[in-house]
């Protein structure tokens, strides 16, 4: 199941029952969204590609961006460190 923006064009109504299904759904799908209220009521894994690199975080998207900061501020004191090496 491949989804994207599924939320763009939805009411309440049904982005509820979206939401419910999603939930329930018992094999993987694959959402694009910009909706993370809608991300973090039905996703639980991650997979975040960058530097052509794919990495995968277990959580909804909240859990996300404060994994993700903690890692990108540790890669950014490593290169200071390095620098001053240098």
């Amino acid at each position: 199941l491949l989804l994207d923006e599924p939320t763009n064009y939805l009411d309440e109504e049904h982005i509820s029952w979206l939401k419910r299904y999603l939930t329930e759904y018992e094999n993987a799908f694959i959402l694009i969204s910009h909706d993370i209220p809608f991300l973090n009521d039905v996703v639980n894994i991650i997979y975040h590609m960058e530097n052509q690199a794919l990495n995968r975080y277990v959580g909804n998207y909240d859990d996300f961006e404060k994994v993700y900061e903690v890692k990108k501020a540790q890669l950014e004191a490593a290169y200071k460190r390095q620098q001053q090496e240098i």
